[in-house]
């Protein structure tokens, strides 16, 4: 029998689950989230930047304000939607972590159609370099499959393009995260299970979006400084 990824990803993922159930619990120690590692203490001031997906955008609890109730933390939510990269607002001076989550309108080019690759990796570097304390860096999410977002209006070629798109971002990210040597939350290995995590053709449904949440806090937990 050959090696099954999907398996494989499924309990990597279970056991990230229970770190962050741990982290959130208070229950974590050396090795597993605390001053040596990149998870924001009790009270820490969490500063959050994104799209759309980070915002939260149609559904009741943000990842913001799911940030706040787990970790204990003043969460300042400056997502905004259809948010790309190049318009960031400045980094807050008093946040103690900055968690950056672009990714997806920039490859989706919301707002700017001369938006590539390699624009998006210099703006991400640019706001990167304006932090002047911890960072963290996340992937974008995916597309469902086609069939199953046909409703959203693009041709099968322009939703591959933007797959692409999206991958390529993703590949910017990491590059940065490597660059700067600042921690890389890869929310692809969150199992995704097409149109019904989402609420509509693009955006995480709430299930789905606190399993990211989840995700973020289990990485955070074992990456040390």
């Amino acid at each position: 029998m050959g090696f099954d990824s999907s398996a494989f990803r499924q309990y990597s993922y279970m056991n990230k689950l229970l770190i962050a159930l741990l982290a959130m619990l208070g229950l974590h120690g050396c090795g597993s989230g605390g001053e040596d590692t990149y998870l924001p203490a009790p009270k820490a001031t969490v500063a959050i930047y994104g799209d759309s997906i980070t915002a939260s955008t149609g559904i009741k609890t943000s990842f913001a304000k799911e940030l706040e109730i787990a970790l204990n933390v003043k969460a300042i939510d400056m997502s905004v939607d259809g948010g790309i990269v190049a318009n960031f607002l400045p980094p807050l001076k008093t946040a103690d972590t900055v968690i950056i989550r672009f990714g997806g309108a920039d490859a989706l080019k919301y707002g700017n159609t001369l938006l590539t690759s390699s624009s998006f990796e210099k703006n991400l570097s640019t706001l990167v370099e304006s932090v002047p304390t911890s960072v963290v860096l996340t992937s974008t999410i995916t597309l469902a499959p086609y069939d199953e977002i046909k409703g959203i209006g693009w041709s099968y070629s322009k939703y591959l393009e933007n797959v692409q798109a999206l991958a390529d971002a993703n590949t910017a990210i990491k590059k940065v995260a490597v660059k700067y040597n600042v921690p890389y939350v890869n929310l692809l290995e969150v199992p995704f299970r097409g149109k019904l995590d989402l609420h509509d053709y693009v955006h995480p449904n709430q299930e789905y979006s606190s399993k990211l949440t989840s995700h973020i806090i289990a990485t955070l937990a074992t990456v040390e400084h």
